[in-house]
Parts: structure tokens; sequence; C-alpha cells
């Protein structure tokens, strides 16, 4: 159980120590403002008969209050979408055709961004934390058939809006490519508030461009 301490307590003394450092040395306010996208796609079944695409698309803006240090408020938006040609006999004379599913959420965020390396190097690593709201709401579309007419009848289902507290966390690297100009490369995750075991269960990993001003 032992065996990640020594990576543990060295990130550990990387924020506090930037984080020190930032107090110390903090000199003048600025802003970050990132855009962030991510795809995912996958085909399955035995004959490819299923689909799964999922986009997100985000938004970021940390004010750094010291050097390397920043409030930061955050939303993203995330469509997932299962789409299942697969034919399935429902009962002596109703077929299930295919199947629909959209999951779309929507997540407000708030936290604190730390910086693990001056903001003037080339690669940038930084820390997120903090508090989330998620809304999400889901959409089923089933297309039917009944064999002895062959009528086609089509079954919308539309849950409602869940709102959920949340937390989520973020690993980032930043490339300078001039002084105010970066790429951005990041791995995130929200979760029910202190269910910490589910954090791997809603990863998302997203690439984009960030702006200081």
């Amino acid at each position: 159980m032992f065996k990640n301490l020594p990576y543990s307590l060295v990130f550990l003394w990387l924020l506090v120590n930037s984080f020190t450092y930032s107090v110390k040395a903090a000199d003048s306010t600025y802003f970050d403002l990132g855009l962030n996208y991510g795809y995912q796609r996958q085909v399955y079944g035995a004959r490819r008969e299923a689909k799964f695409t999922s986009e997100t698309y985000s938004g970021t803006l940390a004010w750094y209050i010291f050097t390397y240090t920043a409030l930061e408020v955050n939303y993203s938006y995330t469509q997932q979408d299962i789409v299942d040609s697969t034919h399935n006999q429902l009962d002596a004379d109703l077929e299930l055709i295919s199947s629909y599913q959209r999951v779309v959420s929507q997540v407000y965020g708030g936290g604190i961004r730390q910086m693990l390396a001056p903001r003037g190097f080339f690669v940038v690593p930084m820390v997120s934390v903090g508090y989330a709201k998620q809304f999400q709401q889901t959409s089923e579309q089933y297309i039917l058939k009944t064999t002895s007419t062959a009528e086609i009848r089509e079954v919308i289902f539309v849950t409602p809006k869940h709102v959920i507290d949340s937390a989520y966390a973020t690993f980032a690297l930043q490339f300078n490519l001039t002084q105010t100009l970066k790429v951005t490369g990041s791995v995130t995750t929200v979760f029910k508030w202190f269910e910490t075991d589910k954090a791997k269960d809603n990863v998302r990993y997203l690439a984009g461009i960030s702006w200081l001003f």
C-alpha cells in the first residue's frame, strides 16, 4: 500500500513549494482563457452494428492572483450517442430494429489552479481542483416492428434533467508557443461529491489552446 508513497511525497512537495513561491513572487495578476475539445468514437459488435461517439467542448477562465496560483471557473458540454442496429425479437410478434440513446451533460465548475513550473518554461504542468454542478439528461429512441403486419413505430423516452453536486480534478500540460499563446493537453474527471472512488469512471482527454491577457 506504500509503494506509491515516494511519488505522492514528491508531488506534494512540488505543490507546496510552488504555492509558497507563488505567494512570495506575485507581481501582477493576469487571466488565462482556454478552449478545449475532445472526441471519442468506437464501433463494436460482431457485424459492427453498434457505434458509440462522444464529443466534449469546454472553456476555462483562470485569474492568477499569485504567480503560480489562480482562481478558476469552467464550463463543459458533453454529448454521448449510442446507436445499435442489432435486431432483437422481443416477443412472438414484436421486433426491435434499432435503438438510439443520447446523454447530454453540462458541467459548471469553480476552484483553484496551481502551476507546478514557472510560466516561462516551454512545458508547464498544472493541476486544478474544485466544486462542480452537473446537469444530465438522457433521451432514448426505439424503432419497433410488428411482425404480423410489418408496421413500424417509434418510441421515445426523455428523462428529467438530473442535477448532481460534484467535484472535478484536472491535470494539464501547457506548451508555450509565444508569451501569450499556448497549446494545452489535459485529462479531467468529474465525480459525485465525496465519491472519489468514482473518479476513474468519468475521465475525458482534451486538447485546445489558451491565451494569456
